[in-house]
């Protein structure tokens, strides 16, 4: 059986975990109230995107050429050809 002060350290572990994911949801919480959204910038606008597809549909850029037209990584105009496709 385990001594009474050897969990002690546990327990108090367990109250701060506890108070952090309160915090953090209260936080988030605030944060959507004054119209903040969290997570990644949007890199390309619907626009662009549209643009962008057009680009690549008339097969006279490459993607590197339309990434660089466009001001964005070769990834992110991977990223929304793919939802084109699938």
């Amino acid at each position: 059986m385990n001594h009474p002060l050897t969990c002690i350290p546990r327990h108090v572990h367990i109250i701060e975990r506890d108070l952090i994911r309160e915090r953090t949801t209260a936080g988030l919480a605030a944060a959507r109230a004054r119209g903040r959204a969290g997570g990644r910038p949007v890199v390309m606008t619907e626009p662009e995107i549209r643009l962008a597809r057009e680009m690549y549909a008339s097969r006279q850029c490459t993607v590197a050429a339309i990434a660089s037209a466009l001001g964005v990584s070769r990834a992110s105009i991977y990223r929304h050809l793919d939802n084109l496709e699938g």
